[in-house]
């Protein structure tokens, strides 16, 4: 008899695209430089973000079970944070902005409105 048992890890990892695994290892690499550049050792980062080092250790490998919070929290602490304001912006969204123009509608009617007891 087989028995498969899956970790929540392996299967946060295979349900996320590798493309998206790419760019959180790149996301990674570059939190990993800032840090260095800052001279800040992974303990001493991770004392900053109130997490323990192994936290940071993932963040910079790019697991994708790191929060967004710590994720964030450690941009902030490296003076990133402006970069967090250009994920997702809807200026950028070309899918979305020709979706939205697509579902407007054509002709424009003007509603009835219920006669006012008052006009003559």
């Amino acid at each position: 008899m087989y028995i498969y048992d899956m970790s929540k890890k392996t299967k946060i990892t295979n349900a996320i695209p590798e493309t998206v695994l790419n760019h959180l290892k790149k996301l990674g690499d570059n939190i990993m430089l800032a840090r260095k550049r800052r001279g800040l050792t992974q303990e001493h980062l991770a004392a900053q973000v109130l997490v323990d080092r192994n936290t940071i250790r993932r963040l910079e490998k790019g697991d994708p079970g790191v929060s967004l919070g710590i994720m964030a929290t450690t941009l902030w602490i490296l003076q990133l944070e402006s970069d967090l304001n250009a994920i997702a912006r809807p200026e950028k969204d070309q899918l979305g902005q020709s979706l939205s123009e697509a579902a407007t509608k054509k002709r424009v009617r003007i509603k009835k409105q219920d006669k006012d007891e008052y006009d003559f």
